[in-house]
């Protein structure tokens, strides 16, 4: 604790000036001076680095004592992947020699990796709109979790424009049920499943959607199948102005909304912000939903397509 003599120096929580008999406290690591009040309700300093800080070093002092962070849970993911592989490998073999249709089998193959294509998917995109609201704690991370998962599938069930296209714009219908089969889009699968796990795995940032994409254009190059260029021009180009587009708003509210709560404290605004978050989080989730669950339903209907289990109407 330090006694304030400079009447012009205020609080950086409330931004209430600090009184020269006022008692405050200075942060050591940064030097931001606040209330002994404002200080022990916020816990600490609210400085970004400080805040940072404190985070990363909670976190590293949990690491030790965590299951993940033991031998046995840093590669039990792969034992279980591996082990699962394992199983539906020999189950379809097992099928075919009982007399199953290979078609069947490799359609039903396809559906399993869409789905499980679906679940690495949300390993890297889930945790965007939840992050927020449980590093604030508004929410809890069991109740963020059901919150995000309902409304995921209420994105997927509403909204059927990603799908349709997946499955009917990335080259024409009629070639597609007659070129394609179910093993070119499961190797298109795979091999995006497999990427997109390794780099969630290591924490690094990719797009599962570019992955994906970029898994059946190579399938359908190799088995000669003509793409359709303008629609693949359409995701190239959207690919670079989306991420141009999402920072320019963002960056556009973040100044406006600094500019019109300029002369509020901190503390005031929290109180109601943390409950924006959660419609925020909430409309995060179902556009996800809305978009990226549907890329499953696409291939799962391209594949019943190339299987004859689907047929394309004229027109």
């Amino acid at each position: 604790m330090v006694l304030m003599t400079d009447n012009a120096t205020k609080c950086a929580s409330c931004r209430e000036p600090l009184a020269a008999e006022c008692t405050s406290v200075n942060c050591p690591a940064c030097g931001a001076l606040y209330h002994a009040e404002c200080w022990e309700r916020q816990s600490g300093c609210l400085e970004v680095e400080c805040h940072a800080a404190r985070t990363a070093q909670a976190h590293e002092d949990a690491l030790p004592h965590t299951f993940a962070s033991s031998p046995l849970g840093k590669y039990l993911p792969w034992f279980i992947v591996g082990g699962v592989i394992t199983i539906l490998l020999l189950t379809a073999f097992l099928a075919v020699r009982q007399g199953v249709p290979l078609k069947i089998v490799l359609t039903i193959g396809v559906v399993i990796a869409a789905l499980t294509f679906d679940y690495v998917n949300g390993m890297h995109d889930a945790g965007n709109a939840i992050a927020t609201v449980i590093s604030t704690r508004v929410l809890t991370p069991i109740t963020a979790l059901v919150m995000a998962a309902v409304l995921n599938l209420l994105g997927a069930l509403v909204h059927a424009g990603v799908a349709t296209s997946i499955a009917t714009k990335f080259a024409d219908p009629h070639v597609l049920a007659t070129a394609i089969t179910p093993v070119m889009i499961l190797c298109g699968l795979v091999g995006a499943s497999v990427w997109s796990f390794w780099t969630a795995r290591i924490g690094l940032p990719v797009s599962t959607s570019h992955s994906l994409f970029g898994g059946l254009i190579g399938v359908f190059l190799l088995g000669g199948i003509k793409l359709n260029a303008s629609y693949l021009g359409k995701i190239g180009m959207w690919m670079v102005l989306a991420p141009l587009m999402a920072f320019t708003v963002g960056w556009a509210l973040m100044v406006t909304l600094m500019w019109i709560f300029r002369r509020v404290a901190p503390y005031k605004i929290n109180r109601h912000f943390r409950v924006w978050q959660i419609f925020s989080s909430a409309l995060m989730a179902f556009s996800h939903g809305s978009n990226d669950a549907q890329k499953a339903m696409g291939i799962i209907t391209m594949a019943l397509l190339s299987s004859g289990f689907l047929h394309v109407a004229p027109g």
